[in-house]
């Protein structure tokens, strides 16, 4: 028999307790101070099925590459035993080719947040140090292109060389991380040298090249700090390549006729349109379950977004700048909150709140200390408006959730 619909604490770790309808668990949560609310990624089956008889607390434990990984509750089996006895049945994992198939491939990293501890975040810092000085020694005070590629080459070697044979402890691991991340930096400046001076995009697409193929290769496989590195130097690249100096529009390396572009100058629409697919994409990965990969991929499109803001928000006046920050802080406080990502979210509002502000601003041109504090009341009073029909207009389009039972 199955067990009968009731909260229980949730299977998948993410919340205090989740919904068990008689069948199956729903969307439907309560956080760790009794609030309910709709989990964001839904009954995704990125996790393994539990039911609540096996369903319990569980704690993300550091793995070897110092992220987390699933501890010995529920998650750490492929299947659980349901109210009847018999076997769930874990959700398969795709592993075709192509995008999706590569990150089933790199589970349960490109599905984890990373969570590192301070040890992790020191040995990492510690590889970057022990990275620049192996450089500093092979190149010494006479540098030459050669030195620089050969420092680059080494560095990196030793790093892949501890990520593949060494398998403890996560401090040593997380080191070649960092160590990794300087020696594909000076390999990317070696192989650059002087000799693309007249092509600004060359550098950034040498460094997304090595960045993004040590991502998807063996050794710092599904590291999110080296696709994160990776797609912004894309971006960076795409920028340069289309613009080499957003203030003089004749130095362009690529000639491009769009009187959009031309409007204003190429390189912060290219940050921020792609900055804004950047930020579509964690919005789908984080849906889709892969919110490990999205982490590294939210660094890369906040840093983008930011640079195009900052590049065009003048541009567009006193009252066409607040408002293009209006709608980019929005876009990245929907994603932060889809995601249940703290740091985003609260980026994004701060963006708009402030954006807000100066629009009112603006609009009244406050000469005295009493009008400075209507500006702040008017401000206010249209976050919070705006807030409250957004979250009524959100409950309407969700189904009515189950009552939390009392105690």
């Amino acid at each position: 028999m199955s067990a009968p619909a009731g909260w229980h604490p949730d299977p998948y770790g993410r919340f205090a307790k989740r919904y068990w309808d008689g069948q199956q668990w729903t969307e439907h949560v309560v956080t760790g101070d009794e609030r309910q609310q709709v989990d964001p990624m839904g009954t995704s089956t990125a996790i393994p099925f539990a039911t609540p008889e096996s369903a319990q607390t569980t704690r993300r434990q550091p793995d070897g590459d110092g992220g987390a990984s699933p501890g010995h509750g529920f998650a750490a089996t492929s299947s659980a035993v349901d109210p009847g006895g018999a076997p769930a049945t874990a959700p398969a994992r795709p592993d075709g080719g192509g995008f999706w198939g590569l990150l089933a491939r790199m589970a349960p990293d490109s599905r984890t947040r990373p969570d590192p501890t301070l040890p992790i975040v020191l040995s990492g810092l510690g590889g970057v140090l022990a990275g620049g000085g192996i450089a500093a020694l092979v190149i010494g005070d006479s540098s030459t292109r050669a030195k620089v590629v050969i420092a680059g080459v080494v560095i990196t070697a030793l790093c892949l060389v501890v990520r593949l044979s060494v398998p403890r402890p996560a401090e040593v691991r997380s080191a070649a991380i960092g160590g990794g991340i300087v020696g594909l930096a000076v390999l990317a400046a070696g192989i650059v040298g002087d000799g693309f001076t007249d092509n600004d995009w060359v550098p950034a697409a040498v460094i997304a090249a090595l960045f993004l193929a040590a991502w998807a290769l063996p050794g710092f496989f599904g590291r999110t700090v080296m696709l994160g590195i990776g797609t912004f130097a894309v971006v960076a690249a795409v920028a340069a390549a289309i613009d080499n100096d957003p203030v003089d529009p004749d130095a362009r390396s690529v000639n491009v006729d769009v009187p959009f572009f031309d409007r204003i100058g190429n390189q912060g629409y290219v940050f921020m349109v792609l900055g804004a697919a950047l930020m579509g994409l964690v919005y789908l990965l984080d849906r889709r379950g892969f919110r490990g990969t999205a982490t590294g991929l939210v660094a890369a499109g906040l840093s983008s977004t930011g640079l195009g803001l900052a590049a065009l928000v003048t541009e567009f006046g006193e009252t066409g700048g607040p408002i293009l920050s209006v709608m980019v802080g929005g876009l990245v406080c929907f994603v932060g909150s889809n995601g249940a990502r703290r740091a985003t979210t609260w980026t994004g509002a701060l963006i708009t709140a402030v954006a807000v502000a100066a629009l009112v601003a603006n609009l009244l041109e406050p000469a005295s200390s009493g009008e400075v504090g209507l500006v702040g009341l008017l401000s206010a009073a249209a976050l919070v408006a705006v807030s409250v029909v957004a979250a009524r207009r959100r409950a309407a389009r969700q189904p009515a959730d189950p009552a939390v039972p009392a105690g």
